[in-house]
């Protein structure tokens, strides 16, 4: 029960100081300061999709590798849980740029505002 709580606090305490860096980096609206925001977990947010699903990988085989039926079961839970967070994660950053720019659309002087030329897959 801890677990959710700690990435809650995580994730709010990220959004929190990307925030602070982008007012004290001059951004002066809050479209400006949400486009920083998606920037910033366009570019965390594949990388550590692809950790959890490496992590989900080695958990599962640590867990099919011990003799405790027990434990296997709930590696393979805790596998599946980090595979299906991994996917969760690639779908937030493939959605994202659209419904960001309903809210929120490209002023004219940046047409490509969402642009995800910064996401690596």
């Amino acid at each position: 029960m801890a677990l959710p709580r700690v990435f809650l606090s995580l994730v709010f305490l990220f959004l929190m100081a990307s925030l602070l860096y982008s007012a004290s980096s001059g951004i002066t609206s809050v479209g400006n300061a949400i486009r920083q925001a998606y920037r910033d977990l366009s570019g965390i947010l594949p990388p550590l999709s692809m950790l959890l699903v490496v992590m989900g990988a080695i958990t599962y085989a640590a867990g099919k590798m011990v003799p405790n039926p027990e434990f296997s079961g709930r590696a393979s839970g805790l596998a599946a849980a980090m595979i299906a967070a991994a996917l969760v994660g690639l779908i937030i950053v493939m959605i994202l740029p659209g419904i960001l720019q309903i809210v929120y659309p490209c002023p004219t002087t940046q047409p490509n505002c969402w642009d995800m030329s910064n996401v690596v897959f």
